[in-house]
């Protein structure tokens, strides 16, 4: 991921914008970049005529960039079990350094309880598949205090929303 503090006017997200951030740590206050589309990717603009991709930035002054929809690839860190659509364990293995297509979140449990799993691009209703990721208040944390690098299962190019 790519840290970039920018002094770029932030606005309000719209229904539009692809990426976001959350201003306020009670995540009520969703802030976007604005964007240049350069064939037909979003780029950001860093000043004096630079320009970067989006999908390779991770963190706005500070704050972890979502993805708010769509797909993302999650490279896989530990071997684990694709799951079914109960979240029960099937006999599919995926193995270190392999890239799956990811495009959706679900918890479950509360508090220190609660688990995060990414949907496998795809796969829909019964026959949704899921990988577990971990710890779900681990998600995203800031570059500050850490990042979700060596903390789930899996890599993932861009953060979902969850």
């Amino acid at each position: 991921y790519m840290l970039v503090k920018t002094p770029a006017k932030t606005h309000a997200t719209t229904k539009n914008d692809v990426f976001y951030y959350f201003s306020n740590l009670s995540g009520s206050k969703k802030r976007s970049l604005n964007t240049t589309t350069i064939k037909g990717k979003p780029f950001y603009a860093l000043g004096n005529g630079a320009y970067i991709y989006a999908s390779n930035v991770g963190f706005v002054n500070g704050n972890t960039l979502y993805q708010a929809s769509g797909t993302t690839t999650a490279t896989i860190l530990n071997k684990i079990h694709v799951l079914n659509n109960k979240l029960k364990s099937t006999s599919k293995l995926l193995k270190i350094g392999q890239k799956v297509k990811v495009d959706a979140t679900k918890t479950t449990g509360e508090g220190d309880e609660a688990g995060l799993y990414f949907r496998i691009a795809g796969t829909k209703g019964k026959n949704a598949q899921y990988i577990y990721w971990g710890d779900d208040a681990e998600y995203g944390m800031d570059q500050e205090s850490t990042t979700d690098e060596f903390q789930g299962n899996f890599n993932l190019d861009n953060h979902l929303a969850n």
